[in-house]
């Protein structure tokens, strides 16, 4: 799905993802890079008397390792995220869980005679297809393949 132009992309084109699997690195990582060191993500002791039992990734952990796992090819016609709202953090995401992103088209709307706006629904999934993100993605996409 990555690889096609505007035009080609059809209503129902679906993408699933090659699972990643979240590990204590990403966790102390993501935590130095954005200085968020709350304990539901860092403190075993804090988090065992909450619901959640175990440490949680970041919600940005959790969105940024999606991305990654599109792996959208240089020569792409996908130009770039345009919009992402009312993203649902359906489940937490623990160390150890392997996510995984499902991507559906849910329309298309042309924006200039050069390119488009893909709406995706777009679910994140762990390891036992359990819905943990939920949200609507929209993605700038040229209606032609870059030329060389």
């Amino acid at each position: 799905m990555l690889d096609k132009t505007f035009d080609e992309l059809q209503v129902g084109d679906r993408l699933i993802s090659k699972g990643r699997t979240i590990t204590e690195a990403d966790l102390v990582l993501f935590s130095m890079l954005t200085q968020d060191w709350a304990d539901i993500h860092t403190d075993s002791e804090f988090v065992s008397r909450t619901v959640f039992k175990k440490r949680i990734a970041h919600a940005g952990l959790t969105l940024a390792a999606c991305c990654g796992l599109l792996r959208v090819p240089p020569d792409s016609p996908v130009e770039g995220l345009f919009g992402m709202n009312h993203i649902r953090f359906a489940a937490p995401v623990l160390v150890g869980d392997t996510i995984h992103a499902d991507l559906e088209v849910v329309s298309k709307e042309p924006r200039d005679e050069g390119r488009g706006v893909v709406s995706l629904h777009c679910v994140i999934k762990n390891q036992r297809d359990e819905p943990v993100v939920v949200a609507p993605v929209k993605a700038m996409v040229r209606k032609e393949r870059a030329e060389g």
